[in-house]
């Protein structure tokens, strides 16, 4: 007569291999999802980190030449009228640096261009 144990094992015919087997395919499986995810993540943080190295590179030569155009134009220490007119927002509530009348200190606020009242080729 055959014992218990051997009329089990008969009859199993290789599930607990199967079974082995396909636990070890679901892990290799889920670990590789995990790889491919990092990998997705590591190349989309490379891109944004050149996209802002870039934007930055952009920027850093736009405010130069901003700087240098504002300098450029700040470097004009009389305006003339002419100036004046042609860029009033620029000039307008500047202090003039070049009149001193009693002790006071004059800003620009209006050019007169027909001569009414006698400043007609002068800023003040």
């Amino acid at each position: 007569m055959q014992k218990d144990s051997d009329k089990y094992q008969n009859k199993e015919k290789g599930a607990i291999t199967l079974f082995v087997l396909i636990t070890c395919l679901f892990f290799t499986f889920i670990l590789g999802l995990l790889y491919i995810s990092n990998i997705n993540k590591i190349q989309m943080q490379e891109s944004n980190v050149n996209q802002i190295k870039d934007n930055y590179s952009k920027n850093i030569e736009n405010d130069i030449e901003e700087i240098i155009n504002a300098t450029k134009e700040n470097a004009k220490v009389n305006p003339t009228v002419e100036d004046i007119i042609e860029k009033p927002g620029t000039y307008y509530g500047k202090v003039v640096t070049n009149y001193m009348a009693n002790g006071a200190t004059y800003r620009i606020f209006f050019v007169d261009t027909t001569g009414k009242y006698g400043e007609k080729t002068q800023y003040i």
